[in-house]
């Protein structure tokens, strides 16, 4: 319980970033087809896991990765402002 209420989003997101850069150093492409299910395990329990997931389970590169990563964390602050506005909203 502790550990996860330390361990941000942001930093599982980088550490998905170095495995993954690390297995395609490694092996190429196909290091990143094998990190998938790695991809899909360090998500697990994050707010719209599984939307995330199935967007993981099918990366063919590093590209890929970081693309879905950064758009999540961009995401995140969206979120957060647009569920102000709802909160705004309905209190009137």
């Amino acid at each position: 319980w502790l550990f996860s209420q330390l361990i941000t989003k942001e930093f599982i997101f980088k550490v998905i970033l170095k495995h993954a850069s690390l297995a395609f150093k490694l092996k190429g492409k196909q290091g990143i087809i094998e990190m998938r299910k790695h991809l899909c395990w360090y998500v697990n329990g994050m707010k719209n896991a599984s939307e995330l997931r199935r967007e993981l389970a099918k990366v063919e590169s590093l590209e890929e990765v970081k693309k879905i990563l950064d758009s999540r964390l961009r995401g995140n602050d969206k979120e957060k402002s647009g569920n102000d506005k709802e909160k705004s909203g309905n209190d009137k």
